[in-house]
């Protein structure tokens, strides 16, 4: 009987366990295989949707990083201890296990990732709408792999979908392999014909990669390896389109009613909608420390109303527009404002001892009208990748040494929007203060002081002491105490590779002195 029980029981668990099988064999509903999708032009768009959404998403801890690392501002806050994540990047006592160092790095291989879906899945030939998806994924893999190449040197190079945990343990590329990957996709999109123009300088199709902003991202590419004719030929396709021109209007170019203006050339939308909102926390942590200020009745209903005071401008930047422009210059104007100026213009006064070297970004300010229900961390205004003021600086440096006049012209076009003096020819050192100048606030600072070579002179005193604004409007500098602080030659030309990464690939090498 035991047997006879025993074998029916293992005929039954034998049963069991096939019937188990057959009913788990059955297709998952509400999944759709990799394979099955990407067969509309619905289905293609929606995965260049996701590529322009990380794109977006990875502005914020792009740009707070890189403006954290550079000279143009103190980390800010509510004081010393508000955030330790910006103040360890901005007093360069950061180590591998930095969050936000790895969150950007990270961020720029799920760019990569989505893009290779995207190139392993879509077929280019199946629609217009599949050619230009496709190519658009080839732009972002050579616009994310400019950041990791200037920002970390030695990143693995990865050109497909990875599926294997062994895959994952990859080593340093090669910088000159890394560079031929970003050019090889970066031309081939340009050379597919796939990618959209503008119509016109006012049509505002900026929101999509065009030609002219992979022809831009290319130039970049180009001049970060040395390659200034190469540099210069790409970048003036992009001015002999005709598709773009500088905005008259310098301070109000990120105004919510500015979208897409003629400047824009790759612009990523923060929607004016309630039912869709999109987290753009930037602009909240920019805007002035507004719990220790006060202002007039007007300004408090024209600006908002919160703000987190972090990256209030330094001294040094106030006194190089100084240097080019004077203290009345247009630009600088619409870039900074002093505390002596915003009491008279809108009544600001310190009601608490403020982190501020006595400088406020107006470039950046804050409108009511720009934040969602009183909340500064949903800003609808956009977040501007590029802008054609920076292809003719990149244009003007890549031209001074291989046409000197075209490198005068772009620059001087950059010094009459700005209402500055022109200049008869340019130098090398006049396009790294004009740069400086003209791109503040965008995150491109950091990157050029380390390929210029200078990034030790200009920040090795980052850490030391800490500017307050007082109530009387005098200042008092207090000493960090910091053991170690300011950028390290031979260490901070590059960030460290993630921590976490390196737990999990142990072929990744570490970058020298982390």
């Amino acid at each position: 009987m035991k047997k006879i029980t025993f074998a029916l029981l293992a005929g039954a668990s034998l049963f069991m366990a096939a019937s188990c099988s057959r009913m788990l064999d059955i297709d998952q509903h509400g999944v759709t295989s990799i394979s099955d999708y990407y067969k509309t032009d619905a289905e293609i768009e929606s995965a260049g949707a996701a590529l322009y959404s990380d794109l977006r998403d990875q502005y914020v801890n792009g740009i707070m990083l890189k403006c954290a690392l550079d000279d143009d501002f103190y980390a800010g806050g509510g004081g010393r201890g508000d955030n330790s994540s910006v103040e360890m990047i901005d007093e360069y006592t950061f180590d591998a296990e930095h969050g936000s160092i790895s969150g950007y790095f990270q961020g720029m291989y799920t760019i990569i990732h989505d893009a290779c879906v995207i190139l392993e899945n879509v077929d280019p030939n199946f629609s217009a709408v599949a050619a230009r998806t496709v190519n658009e994924a080839k732009v972002c893999i050579g616009y994310a792999y400019l950041e990791l190449i200037s920002l970390w040197g030695t990143p693995p190079l990865v050109d497909h979908v990875l599926m294997d945990a062994n895959e994952y343990k990859m080593e340093n590329g090669k910088p000159e392999e890394l560079w031929a990957f970003a050019e090889k996709n970066l031309t081939e999109a340009i050379a597919s014909g796939a990618l959209p123009h503008k119509s016109s300088v006012n049509d505002n199709t900026t929101w999509r990669l065009t030609q002219e902003a992979a022809q831009a991202i290319l130039g970049k590419v180009y001049l970060w390896q040395g390659k200034n004719k190469e540099a210069a030929d790409v970048l003036e396709k992009v001015i002999n389109s005709g598709k773009y021109q500088l905005f008259n209007q310098y301070g109000e170019m990120l105004d919510i009613a500015n979208k897409h203006n003629c400047e824009s050339l790759i612009e990523l939308d923060h929607p004016v909608d309630y039912a869709n909102l999109t987290f753009n926390f930037l602009n909240g942590m920019a805007m002035w420390r507004m719990s220790k200020l006060d202002m007039n009745a007007d300004a408090k209903a024209y600006y908002a109303a919160d703000g987190y005071g972090f990256f209030p401008p330094t001294k040094s930047l106030y006194d190089e527009f100084r240097t080019v422009e004077a203290e009345d210059g247009y630009r600088l104007n619409e870039t900074l404002r002093t505390y002596k100026q915003l009491q008279s213009q809108i009544g600001l006064k310190v009601t608490e001892p403020n982190l501020s070297e006595g400088y406020f970004m107006w470039k950046s300010r804050l409108k009511a009208d720009q934040i969602v229900m009183g909340m500064p961390w949903f800003s609808t205004r956009n977040v501007i990748l590029m802008r054609y003021a920076e292809v003719l600086l990149l244009a003007a440096e890549a031209n001074i040494t291989v046409n000197p006049a075209k490198a005068t012209e772009y620059f001087n076009m950059i010094r009459t929007r700005a209402q500055a003096p022109t200049v008869g020819s340019v130098t090398l050192p006049m396009l790294q203060t004009e740069k400086r100048l003209e791109l503040c606030y965008e995150g491109t600072r950091f990157q050029d002081l380390t390929r210029w070579g200078i990034a030790y002179d200009k920040l090795k005193d980052c850490g030391k002491e800490m500017p307050y604004l007082q109530l009387d409007g005098s200042l008092e500098y207090r000493n960090l105490n910091n053991p170690v602080y300011g950028f390290k030659k031979g260490k901070h030309e590059l960030l460290p590779f993630p921590a976490v990464e390196l737990r999990v690939n142990s072929n990744l090498q570490q970058n020298p002195n982390y």
